[in-house]
């Protein structure tokens, strides 16, 4: 058979020969006709709303004072993000309900308040436990680190912020004692281990860093202008907490008031392939009425910039508790439950507890001393058996809690009566 030599067609299949050549070569990409786009998966935005939970004021010149808890009280700013319909109003990308994780105040001027250290924590959870679980929001720790001592360059005492974490003693306690026992007595009397915590005044340094990785897995302080805007999640070093190390806590980027070109950064990344965490923080202070509700306010106006940019760059966003952003944007497998094998021998006033891998850091005892207070301990490795071990002095508490948590941000607390000899 005769083929005729075809000039104009041999021409055409030569350059559709080359096209997809080149189309094969492009990994990240693709063809549309004689077009090339780019096929790559999108990544997810993880979005996490912050509430640093706290008295509507408080004066720190004053040593004692009532706290203002008028935020918690019914139709209230706090209890407005609570309803239904604001919730359903607020959809992701999954077709589900906008998602706060509530970081809750201590602080050592508490102490001296009538409504007591635990105030922030004891009303909020009495009205709205059973409401942040129906919603899948997440209970986390707000400390801030400070005593009352002499202002110098106002010459007078007050509450103040501390900028160390190496056993300095101010009113009456070493620095690290005072953050211990406030995170002891969090745990104690609201049977609540945090695995998310943000820093009051966004304030750590090397020293409190090393401390928090014993302790809780999932940090949202990083506002710092010492590590860079792009960096959105690192593990710090043992040496220098503004960078990224050996250390296990996941440090997040964690923003006051985002405003559109950071979202868009985030969306752009993500438009990409990469999956990215998008944290800002406000505080529940505000009116009483929905016309001014800060907290809905901050919601609506974030959500606004979340379905623009999904529309956008063809991206989804999920709205996500501190913990859950992270567990999904580091692909982390969390067991459906975490216990520890606690024993307790009262002969040795030892507490015991077997090893597990998913333990994040060490396991504390929190316990109620004679006089009332509060304070917690660190348990101590056994070297033989690879479990923990802590021993009561002869001035035994009436009871005490152990309590640990997982890489995943699970809870163990157990109570175990200790009777006194």
């Amino acid at each position: 058979m005769l083929f005729l030599r075809n000039e104009p067609i041999l021409q055409v299949m030569k350059l559709l020969k080359g096209v997809l050549s080149v189309c094969a070569l492009l990994l990240v990409g693709g063809c549309a006709g004689f077009g090339i786009f780019s096929a790559r998966t999108p990544g997810t935005v993880y979005v996490v709303y912050c509430i640093d939970t706290e008295p509507n004021s408080f004066n720190d010149d004053l040593f004692s004072q009532r706290l203002n808890l008028s935020a918690f009280a019914p139709h209230s700013i706090v209890d407005q993000t609570f309803e239904t319909g604001f919730r359903d109003s607020l959809m992701d990308s999954f077709g589900h309900p906008v998602i706060f994780t509530w970081f809750l105040m201590t602080t050592e001027a508490f102490r001296q308040t009538p409504e007591g250290l635990n105030a922030i924590p004891e009303i909020f959870l009495k009205h709205f436990r059973s409401k942040s679980s129906t919603f899948g929001d997440e209970i986390a720790w707000h400390y801030h680190h400070s005593d009352w001592y002499l202002d110098r360059a106002r010459n007078r005492s007050r509450w103040n912020p501390l900028h160390t974490f190496s056993d300095s003693i101010y009113r009456d306690a070493p620095d690290r004692k005072l953050a211990l026992d406030q995170l002891a007595a969090f745990i104690y009397l609201n049977r609540l281990y945090p695995a998310g915590y943000r820093a009051g005044w966004n304030w750590e340094n090397t020293d409190f860093s090393n401390w928090l990785d014993s302790l809780i897995p999932f940090d949202y302080s990083n506002d710092w202008d010492s590590v860079a805007d792009s960096v959105m999640l690192y593990h710090p070093s043992v040496d220098n907490l503004f960078k990224a190390g050996g250390l296990h806590r996941s440090i997040v980027r964690c923003v006051d008031r985002p405003d559109t070109a950071y979202v868009r950064l985030l969306f752009e990344r993500a438009g990409k392939g990469e999956n990215v965490i998008l944290a800002h923080y406000t505080h529940n202070y505000g009116g009483a009425n929905t016309s001014n509700n800060t907290l809905k306010a901050r919601a609506q106006l974030m959500h606004g910039y979340l379905t623009r940019y999904s529309r956008a760059f063809g991206v989804m966003f999920k709205y996500c508790s501190a913990s859950g952003a992270v567990n999904l944007l580091q692909r982390q497998s969390c067991p459906d439950t975490f216990a520890l094998s606690v024993s307790w021998a009262p002969d040795e006033r030892k507490v015991s507890a077997a090893f597990d891998d998913d333990v994040f850091g060490t396991p504390i005892v929190c316990y109620e001393t004679n006089h009332g207070r509060i304070e917690g301990a660190f348990m101590t490795p056994m070297a033989l058996s690879g479990g923990w071990e802590y021993c009561f002095s002869d001035s035994a508490p009436v009871r005490f809690v152990l309590a640990a948590v997982s890489t995943c941000g699970q809870q163990f607390i157990t109570e175990l009566p200790v009777s006194r000899e």
